[in-house]
């Protein structure tokens, strides 16, 4: 019987050392530790692809605004080389951090999980204030910045017409000219749960009708905001 490759996630802490020594290449770390300079040298390889694009750079992640000082630099270098900027955060995170970045942005995508705090709450297991006020000022301080408001909709939690409707409302009260991007949930993350020999959540849950996402972005719109399905 072949031998079997076990892993106890409570004991790992992530040092690497299992890859090192594994002889036949079983096991892999996924992503390496860089340098600011080091993230530059790849994004530059693409720089012709940008001018000829309109394109450039996307902070995601996981949560850029988790490396502020890290996102900040990249940012910031971006900026002198003349490369579009842009960053997806959930904004959960403290204005003076989020003002420094959004300093050296030219376009930002934030989520609204929930409208509702007391769902919200339920859901991820924070308020949602921080992340609206964020917005907010946002908005105010940096008018002639795109801001683009993401919903991750997901069947059940929040994808009800009070709710969506209650985000519209919420967005038409901005700048104005913000845009709202209905992104379905996906079933994309049951394999990553697998792999970390975790209980999948969500299991059975269905990604939400064409129809019902159609239904949600005319629903969006009637409040004079622009829609958009899948981003």
């Amino acid at each position: 019987m072949a031998n079997e490759i076990i892993t106890d996630r409570h004991r790992c802490d992530y040092c690497g050392k299992c890859v090192k020594v594994c002889l036949n290449g079983a096991r892999k770390m996924v992503g390496e530790q860089m340098t600011v300079g080091q993230v530059l040298e790849e994004v530059e390889k693409d720089t012709l692809f940008y001018l000829n694009s309109g394109g450039g750079i996307t902070l995601s992640g996981g949560e850029p605004t988790m490396q502020p000082e890290f996102s900040l630099e990249i940012l910031k270098a971006c900026k002198e080389r003349g490369i579009h900027t842009a960053i997806e955060t959930c904004g959960y995170v403290k204005w003076d951090i989020l003002d420094k970045m959004l300093k050296y942005l030219d376009l930002v995508y934030m989520d609204i999980k929930h409208m509702s705090p007391v769902r919200h709450k339920k859901f991820t297991n924070k308020s949602n204030r921080l992340i609206l006020e964020n917005i907010r000022i946002t908005a105010k301080k940096y008018p002639a910045k795109p801001l683009i408001i993401r919903i991750p909709v997901i069947p059940g939690c929040n994808d009800s017409d009070e709710n969506i409707a209650s985000t519209a409302k919420f967005v038409c009260q901005l700048k104005g000219d913000d845009k709202i991007e209905l992104l379905p949930y996906h079933k994309l993350g049951i394999l990553k749960y697998e792999v970390l020999l975790k209980d999948y959540p969500l299991i059975g849950l269905e990604p939400p009708s064409a129809f019902h996402l159609r239904a949600l972005e005319k629903l969006v719109e009637s409040y004079g905001v622009q829609a958009e399905i899948g981003g």
